[in-house]
């Protein structure tokens, strides 16, 4: 993965840099790290090969973190942004840039805790960002973002893998061996059939054993799984959201 820091700051630039490889490689996200004492610099690099993560503050001299963001956003969606600032008022008008989060950088121990947090949820996000390949008939492939299922359900002898966009595509596989390609943080089965992406979850009505998801779909909890997937989802909105 490719990581760009940019900071006028030359201390808190090294500091970031070396502490955001480290973070991410805690995650076995293994990155290249690039460091800009100026926009432009940045800019130039991101347009000849894009960045996947980019470090940016606000408040720089000729080009201010903002200029980058915009420049950054019309190239692409996909870039990462994360500013970097000591001026919280300038928060809700960084928004219009669409950044993933924000690090406070007061002082070397605050800067610390915030990169160290953004970074878990980077790596939580990067997780379910990834796509999969699955084999459909006749030799044909699809390719699905993690992110995107919502659900998936074992009928017969084949699987059906219900996404956000509401499409619903079949693949003869085993629910055991899709589980596999899933990130386990994520996902859990509320039954023998039944797997479901607990991003997902609107609410869960246990005395009637059934999981409410967004798309209006319900799915039921069997006995046999359900203080495993309880247990599951109390992880995962305590320590993944």
């Amino acid at each position: 993965m490719r990581i760009a820091v940019c900071d006028d700051n030359k201390a808190f630039l090294d500091s970031i840099a070396i502490k955001a490889k480290m973070y991410f490689e805690t995650y076995d996200i293994i990155c290249d790290v690039d460091k800009y004492l100026y926009g432009d610099n940045l800019l130039s690099a991101h347009h000849a090969q894009p960045y996947d993560v980019v470090f940016l503050d606000i408040l720089m001299p000729k080009t201010s973190g903002f200029d980058v963001a915009k420049d950054i956003r019309d190239l692409s969606e996909k870039t990462v942004i994360v500013f970097v600032t000591t001026e919280n008022q300038l928060i809700q008008s960084s928004l219009d840039y669409r950044p993933f989060h924000f690090v406070y950088k007061g002082n070397e121990h605050a800067m610390d805790i915030y990169l160290k947090n953004v970074i878990e949820k980077l790596a939580v996000f990067l997780e379910t960002s990834k796509t999969i390949t699955i084999e459909l008939p006749y030799r044909e492939e699809k390719r699905i973002v993690i992110k995107d299922i919502v659900c998936v359900s074992s009928k017969a002898n084949y699987l059906e893998i219900t996404l956000i966009s509401g499409e619903k595509t079949k693949v003869r596989k085993t629910l055991e061996s899709f589980t596999e390609l899933l990130p386990e943080k994520h996902f859990a089965k509320t039954h023998s059939r039944f797997l479901v992406n607990m991003n997902y979850i609107k609410w869960i009505d246990y005395p009637n054993h059934t999981v409410h998801l967004k798309n209006n779909e319900k799915i039921t909890i069997s006995r046999r799984c359900k203080n495993d997937f309880s247990d599951r989802y109390k992880y995962f909105t305590r320590e993944v959201l």
